[in-house]
């Protein structure tokens, strides 16, 4: 079995590992640490105790910080707390739990400005956490805050009805090794758009005429997943496309923003047609892009998250001089996307892993304080590191740290790069109509029928604007 398979196969086990945990935890009415101080429960609430829910995440560290920090909240402030570690994703089940009239305390959802968030906070379901915000000595930074100050209908208002614990940036990886050959390096990638494309499918055909095995450019993702929404707004915002105002008005179809929409699905798919991006990739899930790339199935991925440099930044010991290399040498983030068609600075739109709490909570007090707790520099600080860069801090001070200040680690220091450059929210912050834009899977379905069915992209483009039209009519 070559190594890459090796890798792929591993991460796949690493998957089911953890659904297993989720599972195995979920199974027992009640798992406790050896002090009795936090729980693992999966239906049951404690009487009158604080209840938490958070998403199992992809490594196991993350569960252990936030079950640190539990812990450690419970002995400080002497409030009972009942921990719940949840299948991801939470989104259905916070919806359901609040309708129900049975929600937690607090809740975190991974899916932040793309999932749930936006609808709740819409329809006056989360609690203002203006004050939480206020309590602490620091500040977050503007393009933070910037994820989490939604509108709400029954006030009329915005406000801050999320928290953001870790801030996602849809980055850009590839393989040197491959472009070692032909003796280029990351200075010679061009920043402007349209020749920013053209050159890993020039590395491609200069790889095939040198006699080196034929590989497509690109693992882009084409499906609904979060990679595939990304990738849209991304090559959307890449075309100059703006698709709400500033006051959350449709704008998408007017005449210059229609015809980037036309632009960019003519680019995705022209990509997709030539052979550029893998052929699975328009039913792709969530992890498939990083199995891809990690088993070197091409040249270049586009993730949401730092998960694929993480999963090799492994304890430095004999075992692991494989991914360390990997690390270091052979695997690349790019510390921005290239320059829009108008040759403006690409603006990163930022997702977010949030923090709320349900306004129908039985106990909003214990809950804002243990948010002004978990939000001190140094919980945010344990936290954010255990996922291994996987998110970004939200607070600039904590930028400023060993982990984040390390200049021998070309990756953290690309995604700092990047989270202090030009950035923007996420659509569904501007208007929570974008969060049916999502669930209704317009963008990737004007991409099937493109490259399935043959419609022409100006029929596509006309289609999914019609199809925003109408949802945005009901807000």
């Amino acid at each position: 079995m070559q190594p890459f398979v090796k890798i792929k196969y591993f991460l796949a086990f690493l998957f089911l590992l953890n659904s297993a945990v989720v599972f195995v935890s979920c199974s027992n009415t009640k798992i406790q640490s050896q002090n009795n101080s936090y729980a693992i429960n999966s239906d049951l609430r404690e009487q009158d105790s604080l209840t938490i829910w958070a998403e199992q995440g992809f490594g196991l560290e993350e569960g252990k910080a936030i079950a640190q920090l539990v812990r450690e909240w419970e002995q400080v402030s002497g409030v009972k707390t009942t921990l719940q570690l949840r299948p991801s994703p939470l989104d259905d089940q916070i919806e359901t739990a609040i309708q129900t009239g049975n929600p937690p305390d607090v809740a975190f959802i991974r899916s932040g400005g793309l999932g749930i968030v936006p609808q709740l906070a819409w329809e006056g379901r989360l609690a203002d956490l203006t004050d939480v915000i206020e309590s602490l000595e620091y500040s977050f930074s503007p393009s933070a805050l910037a994820t989490v100050n939604y509108q709400n209908n029954i006030t009329g208002k915005r406000s801050y009805y999320a928290l953001p614990n870790g801030i996602k940036t849809f980055n850009l990886h590839y393989w040197q090794t491959y472009l070692e050959p032909l003796r280029l390096q990351q200075k010679d990638i061009p920043q402007d758009w349209q020749n920013f494309w053209q050159f890993w499918q020039e590395v491609r055909e200069r790889r095939r005429e040198l006699g080196y095995e034929d590989i497509p450019n690109f693992c882009l993702t084409l499906s609904n997943a979060t990679d595939g929404q990304l990738l849209i707004l991304h090559f959307l915002h890449g075309n100059n496309v703006q698709i709400f105002d500033e006051n959350g008005n449709l704008v998408l179809d007017r005449p210059q923003n229609r015809q980037g929409t036309i632009d960019a699905l003519t680019q995705i798919s022209n990509l997709y047609q030539n052979g550029s991006i893998l052929p699975e990739a328009i039913a792709w899930r969530g992890p498939d892009n990083n199995f891809q790339f990690l088993d070197k199935q091409c040249l270049l991925v586009a993730n949401n998250s730092f998960s694929i440099p993480a999963l090799q930044k492994l304890p430095d010991n004999p075992y692991n001089q494989a991914a360390k290399n990997r690390y270091l040498n052979e695997i690349v983030t790019l510390p921005n996307w290239p320059n829009k068609l108008d040759g403006k600075p690409f603006q990163m739109t930022l997702a977010i892993r949030a923090t709320v709490i349900p306004a129908n909570a039985s106990n909003i007090k214990d809950a804002k304080q243990f948010m002004t707790y978990f939000f001190q520099p140094e919980n945010l600080k344990l936290w954010i590191e255990k996922h291994k860069g996987r998110a970004i801090p939200p607070i600039p001070e904590l930028l400023n740290t060993p982990f984040w200040q390390d200049a021998e680690d070309p990756h953290i220091s690309a995604l700092r790069a990047i989270y202090l450059g030009p950035t923007q929210p996420l659509p569904s912050v501007i208007s929570p109509a974008y969060n049916e834009v999502v669930k209704e899977k317009i963008w990737a379905e004007a991409l099937a029928s493109i490259i399935q069915d043959g419609i022409s992209p100006e029929e596509a483009a006309d289609r999914a604007i019609a199809r925003i039209q109408k949802i945005t009519a009901q807000y």
